[in-house]
């Protein structure tokens, strides 16, 4: 990511970033890649990579086939299909039209997740978007391949309560990363609004607000899957005042929520997750942490201590993608009010199994 993350190896991070979207959609299954064997090569950007990785598993759906329904229709008919509607036949007869009106089923693949997955197709096979997101030849080829089966389904315009619309069960559960992918492209990739397409494409690794919410439920998540003995939730953190208000509307009083708390034996820790280009500010020509950060994490801290009765050793964490260099800070508050407070840095630029590792070894403070 410019200014921040680094892109060495492009293939690494990105593979990093898609585990991170596994464990933020709770679509946990990190021999993905390893299935559908995406090639061991970079990428110039991450959308490309991801459509590579959306070409592959169509590829095993289509192999597998495509759901298919039953639509109804109603029609004349010359000869008898399905149920005859006695009384609309009667009126032909009336009408001294000789044709049978019959109600039939089809058995079609024209279904709302065929139709998300034909338009999602659509828009990436377009001129514009191809120059903008896929830049590969043989991915635009593939694309392209897979288009063509989907022939006898309508393409429908697609909107971020399309695929609230979506319903999985056992039948057609191999379709729910597909879809999430294809969602996904569409709300960083391929949004547009009214009734015109907007072209303009969002690097979803230079945002840092839309990667913040990805990195929060990350670590969340992947902490919920890990930890099978300690609870892991968001929670909601009182300010040690809010219940004794002399006047005034008790409403204005901002919520305090973390990303992440772990209750783990004796220990409680936060987590507060923070998807900076930078992880430190300039204060005349130094370097030093963001304080806004670090007046938030602290009153996370306090507030919590000064509501609960509970004697658990507490421990707050900044964490940071790392920008340049590994933070490693801790500092302990010995006072009547004791804590411990952190900043931590994760290199999303290695190898996987050294995030999980520096995941796992932040909570041993």
């Amino acid at each position: 990511m410019k200014n921040s993350i680094s892109v060495e190896n492009n293939r690494e991070l990105y593979n990093n970033i898609f585990y991170m979207l596994l464990y933020a959609w709770e679509r946990i299954d990190l021999k993905l890649l390893d299935k559908i064997n995406v090639a061991k090569e970079d990428y110039d950007n991450f959308p490309t990579f991801l459509v590579w990785i959306l070409s592959n598993l169509l590829s095993k759906l289509i192999k597998k086939g495509l759901e298919k329904n039953y639509d109804t229709f109603v029609d004349d008919l010359s000869f008898s299909r399905g149920k005859i509607m006695i009384k609309n036949t009667m009126n032909n007869m009336l009408r001294k039209k000789l044709k049978l009106n019959c109600q039939y089923d089809i058995l079609n693949s024209n279904t709302l997740n065929n139709q998300i997955i034909k338009t999602t197709l659509y828009l990436l096979l377009k001129s514009e978007y191809r120059k903008s997101i896929i830049n590969k030849k043989e991915i635009i080829k593939n694309i392209e391949i897979l288009y063509n089966y989907f022939h006898d389904v309508e393409l429908i315009k697609l909107n971020k309560n399309t695929f609230k619309k979506v319903i999985l069960h056992r039948n057609n559960k191999h379709y729910d990363i597909v879809i999430k992918i294809c969602e996904f492209i569409y709300n960083n990739y391929l949004i547009y609004e009214s009734d015109k397409y907007d072209e303009k494409i969002i690097n979803i690794l230079d945002d840092e607000t839309k990667m913040s919410t990805i990195f929060e439920e990350f670590v969340l998540n992947y902490y919920k899957t890990k930890l099978k003995n300690a609870l892991v939730k968001r929670e909601n953190i009182y300010w040690s005042w809010s219940k004794n208000i002399l006047e005034g509307d008790e409403n204005l009083i901002p919520k305090m929520q973390t990303d992440t708390s772990i209750e783990l034996g004796n220990k409680k820790i936060i987590i507060d997750t923070k998807y900076y280009k930078k992880a430190l500010s300039k204060n005349y020509d130094k370097e030093k942490f963001i304080s806004s950060n670090l007046y938030q994490i602290n009153s996370y801290l306090t507030n919590y201590i000064l509501n609960k009765k509970e004697k658990l050793e507490l421990v707050g964490i900044l964490l940071y993608p790392e920008v340049g260099s590994e933070i490693n800070f801790c500092a302990e508050n010995k006072k009547t009010i004791k804590y411990k407070i952190c900043v931590k840095t994760i290199d999303l630029n290695k190898h996987w199994t050294n995030i999980e590792k520096r995941l796992n070894t932040l909570i041993k403070i």
